[in-house]
């Protein structure tokens, strides 16, 4: 029983703070919503392809704040792609209740591809990221949201 007891006393003095435990047991926690805007996409010539910079939107439903690890990404050109043109990973932040932050990821589109899609200049390039959020809970307790977001760029 002292060991329950001790587990108990421990598990509650690592949370951050017990309003937001209480949210999370009450509400429980809602998944971050992650968008993007074309408005916020920009491309660029680089000498090794294309440099695409994506603005992400990260918003959090929730009653607490929402700590973010890291975020994990693939970027796919079409629906047809099997493998990415570029991957990547973006450092954590916060997002405050019912707040949202802007995430920026960038990464070029390999010539090769750039060539065998035959890309013009002006032409609008549909994408779609697809990706993980890692968030560190309230309660302590890792936890991981997939995303999925679509857009498009306009080759330089």
């Amino acid at each position: 029983m002292m060991r329950v007891t001790i587990a108990a006393a421990m598990v509650m003095a690592s949370v951050p703070n017990c309003t937001d435990l209480y949210s999370v047991a009450t509400h429980g926690l809602t998944s971050p919503v992650v968008t993007t805007d074309s408005s916020k996409v920009t491309a660029a010539a680089d000498p090794a392809g294309v440099r695409v910079n994506i603005q992400f939107t990260a918003t959090n439903p929730n009653d607490f704040p929402i700590s973010l690890d890291s975020v994990d990404y693939q970027v796919f050109l079409d629906a047809t792609q099997t493998s990415p043109v570029f991957t990547g990973t973006q450092e954590g932040l916060t997002v405050d209740e019912h707040s949202t932050e802007v995430v920026k990821v960038s990464g070029v589109v390999p010539t090769s591809v750039v060539t065998s899609m035959r890309f013009t200049h002006n032409q609008p390039v549909p994408f779609t990221v697809t990706g993980v959020a890692h968030v560190d809970s309230p309660a302590g307790v890792a936890v991981d949201f997939a995303f999925t977001a679509t857009s498009a760029f306009v080759v330089p």
